[in-house]
């Protein structure tokens, strides 16, 4: 498996524990961590994510990539594609943090794209699924401009620090996205 993606301004690379701080640091504001389900509440738990962080990190299906400026010593956010099978089916489930000094600069939008194209490239993949609360609308557009066709909505397993217990679900098939990448 590939230690990097590159995009024209982001590098996507491996994380590892040594960054623990920086995620940390990109979860614990409140409009973000908002977003997100436990363990990951706010206040921000510094031990217990850590654990969750050194968990996701040790298991073999999950790739969690930092989004890094090129050029720069800069770790702005993070993207996590989860590998699932289900017989013969397999599928990935996407997801990702931004710190909000990045916001509404295409950065998410770069990095998850990229991300795409190498797992539906590189994998035996047929779609990537991801899931957001139905009340942050800024990840129901990057996934709808994505090419992400809304599925359902359902009920989350557990409810969004938000307190919101409704999510939508968003899937890209690969037939879907060979359709976006040729139209770029």
């Amino acid at each position: 498996m590939i230690k990097k993606i590159e995009t024209e301004r982001l590098e996507l690379r491996l994380a590892d524990l040594s960054d623990a701080p920086i995620v940390m640091s990109i979860f614990n504001d409140w409009e973000i961590i908002k977003w997100f389900q436990p363990p990951l509440v706010w206040p921000c738990n510094k031990k217990e994510s850590y654990i969750y962080f050194r968990k996701m990190l040790a298991k073999k299906n999950v790739f969690l990539f930092m989004i890094n400026i090129k050029n720069s010593d800069k770790d702005v956010g993070v993207i996590r594609y989860k590998l699932l099978y289900n017989g013969d089916f397999v599928y990935a489930e996407r997801g990702f943090a931004l710190s909000k000094n990045y916001w509404n600069k295409g950065i998410i939008s770069e990095a998850s794209f990229a991300g795409n194209c190498f797992f539906f490239e590189n994998t035996e993949i047929e779609e990537i699924v991801t899931y957001n609360s139905v009340e942050n609308k800024v990840s129901s557009k990057v996934q709808k401009n994505q090419g992400f066709k809304l599925e359902g909505i359902r009920e989350a397993y557990s409810p969004y620090n938000t307190g919101c217990t409704s999510e939508e679900i968003w899937v890209l098939t690969q037939k879907q996205h060979k359709k976006i990448t040729k139209k770029n």
